[in-house]
């Protein structure tokens, strides 16, 4: 999961700052440069409940899961359709999980790119501001973490924190690990090691988690 900025990227891609540097020397307004900063701001809002919806979908999803495996939803209507047996969902729901994993390292991926902008924008227009690290605490945080609050505002206790930020990071990261290794050791279990149809959502869900980590891994060395 991504952290709370904490000033200007030391591996921010060099065309990112050429570019901004190229846009304030053709631009000499300060309304711009603030509407700018705005509305990166709104981007990231918006990454940010995206994310939170999709991370909501993932705990629904495990919800859902444990009713039907453990018998205690059998049916369901839709308007006047009836639904008496549901249990051909439960290899569907952790492809779905899946997928919003995905999505979610997908949105961490475009909120990072526009955190960076956004921070070196303020580190070339607005350098008061950004010394300030008031930048930072004005940008969105997107994760449930602690953590977003600057190094330079933070006294003593400053390693108790971080180490709480690390820790909830850690059990969030971990979690959907857990709940997919549970949900097909159930689906083995219950359906027996030569069931097509759960080889195939491991299948889905494997290749889905296999993009989110290399996307991971890509965010990780920008």
């Amino acid at each position: 999961m991504t952290s709370g900025p904490q000033g200007a990227s030391a591996k921010l891609d060099p065309s990112i700052a050429a570019k901004i540097r190229q846009l304030l020397d053709q631009q000499d307004d300060p309304d711009f440069v603030r509407e700018c900063v705005w509305r990166f701001v709104d981007y990231a809002k918006e990454i940010c409940s995206q994310a939170k919806r999709a991370a909501l979908g993932v705990v629904l999803i495990v919800f859902a899961f444990e009713l039907l495996n453990r018998g205690l939803i059998s049916e369901a209507s839709i308007t006047n359709f009836k639904l008496s047996e549901l249990g051909f969902l439960l290899p569907i729901l952790p492809v779905l999980a899946s997928y919003l994993l995905l999505r979610i390292a997908l949105l961490e991926r475009e909120y990072d790119i526009f955190q960076d902008i956004y921070l070196e924008l303020t580190r070339q227009a607005l350098p008061g501001f950004w010394k300030s690290d008031l930048d930072v605490l004005l940008w969105p945080n997107m994760n449930p973490t602690i953590g977003q609050i600057p190094k330079s505002f933070i006294g003593r206790g400053r390693s108790l924190i971080m180490l709480g930020s690390n820790f909830e990071g850690a059990i969030i990261m971990a979690l959907p690990v857990v709940f997919l290794v549970h949900a097909y050791t159930e689906l083995f279990e219950d359906n027996g090691f030569h069931s097509a149809p759960v080889w195939v959502s491991f299948a889905l869900s494997a290749g889905l988690q296999v993009m989110a980590f290399l996307n991971m891994i890509v965010k990780s060395r920008s």
